[in-house]
């Protein structure tokens, strides 16, 4: 038979012969079943920490990205890099005033 696992023919067969097939299926039934969430927990123990690092990557480029633009922001906003040079106010001797030239 296509589609069911070798156990559970064995089981059937067996239970043919023993006229007990109703007790068997339901015997092969529960060792599926138990077959069947050991290997959803094994897959749950392994997908948790995964899910984690991943959302962790993705946080991170978002915080770099959203720091990258704040800092890019900040600059342009002071007029630093972007080929721009500062010059000393004549009047001033204590060095506090300086205006930013393109």
């Amino acid at each position: 038979m296509k589609g069911f696992p070798p156990a559970i023919i064995r089981l059937a067969a067996v239970g043919e012969e023993t006229n007990k097939l109703g007790e068997m299926l339901a015997r092969g039934g529960k060792l599926e079943e138990e077959a069947a969430t050991r290997r959803i927990e094994s897959v749950g123990r392994i997908a948790g920490p995964a899910l984690i690092v991943v959302l962790g990557l993705v946080l991170g480029v978002l915080m770099g990205g959203l720091l990258s633009g704040v800092s890019s922001m900040g600059q342009s906003a002071l007029g630093v890099g972007a080929g721009r040079k500062s010059v000393r106010v004549p009047h001033c001797h204590n060095h506090c005033c300086v205006i930013q030239q393109s």
